[in-house]
């Protein structure tokens, strides 16, 4: 396998040396070309602007430090760029620089915006440094237009940022002066709400539900008390009912004591001996045990108009009066209680309905006062940019490196242009080789004789050179030779000096 790849490789040899005229006549004809061709194109000067934005440590502050300037920068430089090439700022340097003298349409206008906005770049160079630059076949006119693009900038820049910081300042004051009455509406919405509905928020369902145990004992307590009220009311009447308004002093003095002393016992059965219809009783039982006995005269005439009230049945009157108030009385602490048991009723199935609209009012009055915080922040960091920027204290553009102009070209690229040539020519030689060799069918070998004849071949006549054949050969090999490394070498002495040139 080694031994065939040498033949090949001496077989690619042996052809490009046969041929070795047509390959060094393209290849110095090409690198020729493109060396004479880069001494023609036009050389092309830029000319840069180093620009370096400061801004006062407060407002390093406010925008949070460094690497918020550094993420706000790269952002900016789209801004700039935008700005520097709008066709606006590009009419004002045409115009300063007239360069629309001799522009008559405008077609030529517009094509004379569109090479100035071609030819521009802004480039970031730092945290806080950017680079404008401008390339232009004049080397006065490109220092002209970046100077003229520099200035520019900054002059609108600075101005823009006063309107700006002034307008801004006007605008957050106004949506402030806003959010601060809507922040005022929310808390008296929420203040309203809380007082028409005390007992019913959600942190109020412990004590809606103390209350309403409270009330609901103490409505049981008074139903109770109405009760026995009710039961002693009619015992009374039935008491009543068996007593007679009026007495007969003459009647069967011994029938009415024992009737007294009947009723004394049920009194007594039922009250103790302090109760005044017992001790009311037990006085007329004396009375009637005296009159018994004598010592009171039973000498009462017998006529129905000398008829007395029955004390019994009197003392059982106002009693029944007596309880018939204490019942109006309870009833009407019943009411009260049922009125409170319903209301505190309410206020606890009503907690949930009350909760969510309380959430809404206080997420709105909560987002109104975070809005307004916000921009009562914002308020003052636009009160002290507007003010730095009136004391021109505020952020500043100065310009490092201002623009040249410049000596050097930045292109053509001489040099890489005649490196580029060499190896072309050295591609298009061996092209031009392996392409001749592709269409040239003459036989030159022994077995290219056997395969192109298919009969035995008896043998081969070598070329036979005379020695003037040799020396005229040889003499020219040495010439081409010499013609060629003369030629490259000329060739890389063309490319160091360029190379040196544009690097310095």
């Amino acid at each position: 396998m080694a031994e065939t790849s040498k033949i090949h490789l001496r077989d690619y040899v042996e052809i490009l040396y046969k041929r070795r005229f047509y390959f060094l006549s393209i290849f110095f004809l090409m690198t020729t070309i493109v060396t004479i061709i880069s001494y023609f194109l036009p050389k092309v000067y830029v000319s840069t602007a180093l620009i370096l934005i400061e801004k006062q440590q407060v407002i390093k502050n406010m925008v949070g430090g460094e690497g918020v300037l550094r993420e706000d920068m790269k952002s900016k430089i789209m801004t700039y760029n935008e700005r520097i090439i709008s066709t606006n700022n590009l009419l004002s340097v045409i115009k300063k620089l007239d360069l629309d003298v001799n522009l008559k349409t405008p077609r030529a206008m517009e094509n004379m915006i569109n090479k100035i906005r071609s030819n521009i770049d802004v480039t970031v160079k730092g945290i806080n440094l950017f680079e404008i630059t401008y390339e232009d076949e004049d080397p006065k006119l490109a220092m002209l237009i970046t100077r003229t693009l520099t200035d520019n900038f900054i002059e609108s820049t600075l101005n823009e940022s006063r309107t700006q910081s002034h307008s801004v300042f006007d605008f957050i004051k106004g949506m402030a002066e806003q959010y601060k009455k809507n922040l005022e509406d929310s808390e008296n919405t929420l203040e309203n709400f809380k007082k028409q509905h005390i007992g019913e928020l959600p942190g109020e369902v412990n004590s809606n539900l103390t209350k309403l145990s409270q009330f609901d004992s103490m409505y049981t307590e008074t139903k109770l008390a109405l009760d026995v009220a009710f039961l002693k009311k009619k015992k009374i009447e039935e008491q009543i009912e068996k007593e007679k308004p009026f007495i007969n002093p003459q009647g069967d003095t011994r029938e009415r004591l024992k009737s007294l002393e009947a009723k004394l016992a049920q009194l007594m059965s039922m009250y103790t001996e302090n109760y005044p219809e017992v001790k009311m009783l037990k006085k007329i039982i004396e009375n009637t045990k005296k009159q018994i006995s004598g010592e009171i005269p039973d000498g009462t005439p017998d006529n129905p108009e000398m008829a007395l009230p029955n004390p019994v049945y009197q003392k059982l009157k106002e009693s029944l009066s007596d309880v018939e108030i204490e019942i109006t009385s309870l009833n009407g602490k019943l009411q009260s209680y049922q009125n409170k048991l319903n209301e505190y009723s309410d206020k606890a199935k009503s907690v949930p309905e009350q909760e969510q609209e309380l959430t809404k009012i206080t997420r709105d009055y909560k987002v109104n006062e975070e809005i307004y915080q916000m921009l009562l922040r914002r308020l003052e960091e636009a009160r002290i940019t507007k003010e730095l920027q009136a004391d021109e204290e505020g952020e500043k553009y100065r310009i490092v490196d201002p623009p040249l102009t410049p000596i050097n070209p930045i292109k053509p690229n001489r040099a890489r242009i005649m490196l580029i040539g060499l190896l072309l020519g050295v591609g298009a030689g061996i092209g031009i080789v392996v392409l001749l060799e592709y269409f040239d069918h003459s036989i030159r070998e022994l077995n290219d004789a056997k395969s192109f004849f298919q009969i035995p071949i008896l043998g081969t006549i070598p070329e036979i050179l005379l020695d003037d054949d040799v020396k005229r050969i040889k003499k020219y090999n040495i010439r081409a030779a010499l013609l060629g490394f003369v030629y490259l070498l000329m060739l890389f002495a063309l490319i160091i000096r360029e190379f040196l040139k544009y690097n310095s």
